[in-house]
């Protein structure tokens, strides 16, 4: 038994040497928790969302004050936010006028009586040279295959969607996004998602399973997925798109981490028998995350 918790604890030890933390602080001094990630295609500015927070381990919620916070590109200021106000929490968004791959963004935060925090992250290049197939399977359910070249050079962080229209007449009655799944394995009913085991929800509300390359780097591949998609019928015209998506590194972390600690991944957690908060920031000084992601549409194709 006892060699089995040795080789956990070396697994935590090696899992938790992955990124660099400054600890001191961070379980006592009051903190600012930001969320900023921008989805380049479907918003224009940096949204971003603001609390101060008294510790991790209790997670307790505290005033800012005196706020302020600054964005860049490319080293260059183009916007800046300024409350001298006491407030709880804040949402906002910031201009970071038009960006393209491998731009450099940054913030830098303060507020009286926290650490001053900065983060930073690139536009990742888009999810192009994409092959997608689709098939109808059955009345109420489609095959998407989708099979592209990994890129040898770089460490890859994928995105995949299903958006679908319907129309009556020429106009869209309802926009649905549409989760993916894997075929079943063996025929036992069981769906395998294979690398794109973890989601999460953009800023258009559509669901996106999301995976790295480690498993295919510099190889071709193909991904095969099963989604509930209605046929179209005289009355009514439906529409697919396929959203492919180049994450940046903090925002695949972000994701991953967060999927990984919620209720319906984490029952351990919940149970009191490990960690419910997710361990991933790359915010310096405080907790959340900066990230950006590259998103790519591809159609509107007719649902066959």
């Amino acid at each position: 038994m006892m060699r089995y918790i040795y080789m956990i604890t070396a697994a935590l030890m090696f899992i938790s040497c992955e990124f660099d933390f400054e600890l001191d602080g961070m379980d006592t001094e009051p903190l600012i928790h930001i969320e900023a990630t921008l989805h380049q295609n479907c918003d224009t500015d940096l949204p971003y969302a603001v609390q101060g927070v008294r510790a991790i381990a209790d997670n307790e919620s505290i005033k800012l004050k005196n706020f302020s916070l600054k964005a860049y590109v490319n080293n260059e200021l183009t916007d800046t936010y300024i409350n001298k106000e006491s407030f709880d929490k804040f949402s906002g968004q910031l201009d970071v006028k038009s960006l393209e791959p491998g731009d450099k963004i940054r913030i830098e935060a303060e507020s009286e009586g926290y650490r001053s925090i900065s983060a930073e992250t690139v536009m990742p290049e888009r999810w192009a040279g994409l092959d997608i197939n689709v098939n109808r399977i059955s009345s109420q359910s489609i095959e998407i295959k989708v099979r592209f070249k990994d890129n040898p050079d770089t460490e890859d962080y994928y995105g995949l969607g299903l958006s679908v229209e319907s129309f009556i007449g020429d106009r869209i009655s309802s926009v649905t996004s549409v989760a993916l799944r894997g075929p079943s394995v063996d025929g036992n009913g069981y769906a395998s998602f294979g690398e794109m085991r973890v989601s999460y929800t953009d800023p258009r509300s559509r669901l996106i399973n999301i995976c790295n390359d480690h498993g295919f780097n510099g190889k071709e591949k193909e991904m095969v997925f099963i989604a509930d998609c209605l046929e179209s019928t005289e009355t009514e015209r439906r529409e697919y798109s396929i959203l492919a998506y180049k994450l940046s590194p903090e925002m695949y972390r972000y994701a991953v981490a967060r999927f990984d600690s919620s209720p319906w991944n984490n029952s351990l957690g919940f149970m009191g028998l490990s960690p419910v908060t997710f361990t991933y920031t790359n915010i310096q000084g405080g907790l959340g995350v900066l990230a950006c992601v590259n998103a790519m549409t591809y159609g509107p194709y007719p649902v066959p």
